[in-house]
């Protein structure tokens, strides 16, 4: 297993950078919510075995759903794609390929270049 001094952040540049911190932010999140419905299944079975619900024990409804863990995100149909089949739905920060595409650093969304040529990568769905 590889750890995180491990990573040679030297040679990514900024875009690299943000796109990693990107897919880090999203993996923490997807294990504290598996953390989250693990600990509420854990304590519900040791309330039970006592002959309580844990929503009695703490007065609230759990915030997630016990059992099967429920992926919150919900699919966004791409609005974008390249000549090598990568694809964004055009929300949140641009991918590094639509960088590199667009030949910048970070998208600047107010510059009439910029969404000229990301216009170009558009798909058509007729």
């Amino acid at each position: 297993m590889m750890g995180a001094n491990d990573v040679d952040l030297e040679g990514l540049s900024i875009g690299d950078l943000r796109e990693l911190k990107k897919r880090i932010d999203s993996r923490i999140d997807d294990i504290k919510h598996q953390n989250e419905v693990e600990l509420l299944e854990m304590m519900e079975i040791e309330a039970a075995k006592r002959g309580v619900s844990l929503a009695d024990i703490v007065r609230i409804k759990p915030k997630v759903k016990l059992g099967r863990a429920q992926d919150r995100r919900q699919d966004v149909k791409a609005k974008y794609r390249d000549a090598n089949g990568n694809t964004w739905s055009g929300r949140g920060n641009a991918p590094l390929w639509v960088l590199e595409y667009l030949g910048v650093e970070e998208r600047d969304k107010d510059d009439p270049e910029q969404t000229k040529k990301l216009a170009e990568l558009l798909i058509n769905d007729d």
